[in-house]
């Protein structure tokens, strides 16, 4: 799941996927259906071995519409809420800020509708 091509299919229902990343440069792509006029929550937590994840959103033509660091003073979790201009398939990159990699640095992240 490092290129848009090989992105993880992930449901809007708010199920967590986990993923690790295996390298300094890794990145984690997830992508996921929008309806026009819903609006989406994009979020990531449950960070282990100090993840500290950044999160990048993309239309399906590759424009980056949004990006989130730290979702907050007190998290190095990541969170973007956003409404879709239009139906389509969207993605998600996930990566570590600090290039932290290993079996053990790994995340969630999950899709609501709000």
């Amino acid at each position: 799941d490092d290129v848009v091509d090989q992105a993880t299919l992930i449901d809007v229902d708010g199920i967590c996927q986990t993923h690790t990343f295996h390298t300094t440069t890794d990145v984690d792509y997830v992508a996921f259906a929008v309806e026009e006029g819903v609006e989406y929550e994009i979020a990531t937590g449950s960070l282990q071995s100090n993840c500290d994840t950044v999160i990048h959103l993309y239309a399906g033509d590759g424009v980056e519409l949004d990006y989130n660091d730290d979702a907050s003073e007190e998290s190095f979790a990541s969170r973007i809420v956003w409404k879709a201009p239009s139906t389509g398939v969207h993605y998600v990159m996930a990566r570590d800020f600090n290039g932290r990699a290993g079996p053990a640095v790994s995340y969630e992240i999950w899709i609501s509708t709000q």
